[in-house]
């Protein structure tokens, strides 16, 4: 559906789904939005950058670099469980993925009657 100038993904199932639930994803003011039904992706507004009130709280800290080389040293275990003919070149992805960023923060900040969750991809450091 488009609301405004926001075009709006969603599913709906009435066996699949309770009443009132129609999972919905949109690209709306520079922000990748999943919600329950698009209703709540209409209603969603930036607002104005308050100060840090120090409410934010990592959930999850991971150094991409270091499953990169994890990976990399497991790569013959890996490869053995893959049932893929492209497996390797899976896997290569992954690893050249992974080494583009130093690390991957999930961290979530909440106040009365909702909460954010926050991706944070650190670029890697390049050494010239």
């Amino acid at each position: 559906v488009m609301q405004d100038k926001v075009e709006v993904k969603f599913l709906t199932s009435e066996k699949l789904f309770p009443p009132g639930l129609q999972p919905a994803c949109a690209l709306k003011d520079g922000f990748l939005i999943f919600a329950s039904s698009p209703d709540a992706i209409a209603n969603f507004r930036v607002q104005p950058a308050k100060a840090s009130q120090g409410t934010e709280s990592p959930l999850l800290r991971l150094s991409t670099q270091e499953l990169a080389k994890l990976l990399e040293h497991r790569r013959a275990y890996i490869l053995s469980r893959m049932p893929e003919t492209d497996a390797k070149q899976h896997l290569e992805n992954v690893i050249g993925l992974l080494g583009l960023f130093e690390r991957i923060t999930l961290s979530q900040q909440g106040e009365a009657g909702q909460a954010s969750w926050a991706i944070r991809l650190s670029p890697a450091r390049t050494v010239e």
